[in-house]
């Protein structure tokens, strides 16, 4: 504990997980091209380089995400639902590095959504259905076709 990574460290863990070639172009995307091929830059600090390289990680390797894994657990019966909510929010943001709040009609939000719902007593979900949802036709969600 308390221990810094050095740029050795993280290419060590690269090329565990990454062919050569895509933990080099990894290492140059991330601004560390000198430790490319040589391990004199090995001991230098991990730390100015991290937020480059997991940027780089992530838009590389997007995170599969299905409806299932959007929920990390039911809400317990004294649980107030806000909270429970935030939780699962907060769930997604870790997972995918978004919100789910910020644009109603991107798919996101609404396969989110969806899992909410899905996790709902019938009783809830039955009423949810008649309510409108932001960037959805009024009279479709009732039921009506136009």
């Amino acid at each position: 504990m308390g221990q810094m990574l050095a740029v050795g460290d993280i290419k060590v863990l690269l090329t565990k997980s990454l062919t050569r070639e895509e933990m080099e172009d990894a290492l140059t995307d991330s601004g560390m091209n000198m430790a490319v091929g040589s391990p004199l830059f090995d001991g230098q600090d991990f730390n100015p380089y991290r937020n480059p390289l997991w940027r780089i990680q992530r838009l590389k390797y997007v995170t599969k995400m299905s409806k299932g894994d959007m929920i990390t657990r039911t809400p317990t019966l004294n649980e107030h639902f806000e909270t429970w909510l935030r939780e699962q929010i907060q769930h997604w943001r870790q997972m995918t590095n978004d919100s789910v709040t910020l644009d109603p009609k991107a798919m996101q939000t609404q396969l989110f959504r969806g899992a909410v719902v899905d996790i709902l007593p019938g009783d809830v979900q039955s009423k949810l259905a008649d309510v409108p949802r932001p960037g959805h036709n009024a009279t479709r969600s009732m039921g009506r076709d136009t």
